[in-house]
């Protein structure tokens, strides 16, 4: 049973650092909003990830992370570029519309990863989580509808943002059995700030809108200090999460960005209201978690009240087989990361021999003393 409690114990750590990144990354939000008064987009967006890269590089150095496992180099340059993408759809809409309602719309990204990762990673899907996507979706309408009519097609950008950081989510969780946290933050981070360099560069050769650079003062680079720590910190729990539990156990997690969201919005902005949209996004979340809870297994001995294991059931020895380091297995490369035998099955026959055993014992000593 050791095994069974090692990969509850992993799926339980990977929730909590999920729930961390969320904690930290509305931060990113508050210091893109400030540098976006004066700053375009794609220059925030090489800004961020040229902290990243170089946040990432002493420790990229120090743990000799530099040759890149065969085979991972495309799907990591496209995790990148995903991740490129999502921040650069976010940060224009920042200069929009509030941060709140960005937020708030943004918050489809989970249950829209909840159904690509049926797709991408063979993850299963209930019926109860159909139900609760589809609840999560109509919150998410509520509160697009509204803001779409008040501040016009910039509000679809998190949209945008969301579909982009869903797929994202599918390949750090499809690397993170087989790359390093660590170069997987700094390759992404390498080939997004080229890309967008590239972007800029070419924007400015063509006189493209919102490609200019504007060069930064001292508070500036104060917030463009800001912006990679919480970045890169942030998207480091991300992959460590990925790396120890399921992308569907994970995905409702980010929910707890709205914990976060209301303190960041009111330090960026402490004259703007925060409005209604967090609260209307109170549809959305809770779908999220009932995803999550239905999904997982966190405790190790049937801990969930009754009420709450008959409404949410655990996940069962499928759920359990499924992903590649659900075995309990934590070295990078090792073969057995891809078992998928059951080991509840195993350990519950080793453990009723072990039981007739010691049955046995007593009458075979009295046996001898007769």
């Amino acid at each position: 049973m050791e095994r069974t409690v090692t990969h509850d114990t992993r799926h339980a750590v990977g929730a909590a650092q999920m729930c961390a990144g969320m904690l930290i990354i509305p931060f990113l939000d508050v210091f893109a909003k400030l540098l976006g008064e004066t700053h375009g987009a794609f220059e925030i967006t090489f800004w961020r990830f040229f902290m990243q890269s170089a946040l990432m590089l002493p420790f990229v150095y120090y743990l000799k992370l530099w040759r890149i496992p065969p085979g991972t180099f495309g799907l990591q340059a496209c995790r990148g570029l995903l991740l490129a993408a999502a921040t650069a759809f976010f940060f224009a809409a920042l200069r929009h519309i509030p941060m709140a309602e960005a937020i708030a719309i943004f918050f489809v990204q989970p249950l829209i990863l909840t159904l690509l990762s049926v797709v991408f990673l063979g993850e299963r899907l209930r019926f109860r989580r159909i139900g609760a996507i589809l609840a999560g979706l109509g919150g998410t309408l509520v509160i697009l509808q509204p803001s779409v009519i008040a501040f016009g097609l910039p509000a679809l950008l998190p949209l945008g943002s969301a579909l982009a950081m869903a797929f994202y989510m599918i390949l750090t969780r499809k690397l993170s059995t087989s790359v390093h946290a660590y170069q997987m933050q700094f390759v992404g981070g390498i080939v997004s700030m080229l890309a967008v360099a590239a972007l800029l560069g070419i924007g400015n050769l063509i006189s493209i809108p919102g490609t200019g650079y504007t060069p930064l003062n001292s508070n500036q680079i104060l917030w463009v200090i800001g912006l990679g720590v919480s970045a890169t910190l942030g998207h480091a729990f991300i992959v460590w999460a990925a790396g120890n539990a399921p992308a569907n156990l994970l995905a409702p997690f980010q929910y707890v960005e709205i914990i976060g969201a209301p303190h960041s919005a009111i330090s960026s902005s402490a004259t703007s209201p925060l409005r209604a949209p967090l609260l209307a996004s109170a549809s959305s979340s809770p779908a999220g978690f009932i995803c999550c809870i239905a999904n997982a297994n966190l405790n190790s001995g049937g801990a969930h009240p009754r009420l709450v294991r008959r409404l949410l059931p655990v996940a069962d020895d499928r759920d359990r087989d499924r992903g590649c380091i659900d075995a309990g297995y934590h070295k990078i490369g090792d073969p057995r990361l891809h078992e998928r035998a059951s080991y509840k099955e195993r350990d519950g026959r080793k453990d009723r021999q072990n039981r007739a055993d010691r049955q046995l014992q007593p009458l075979a000593g009295k046996g001898r003393n007769g």
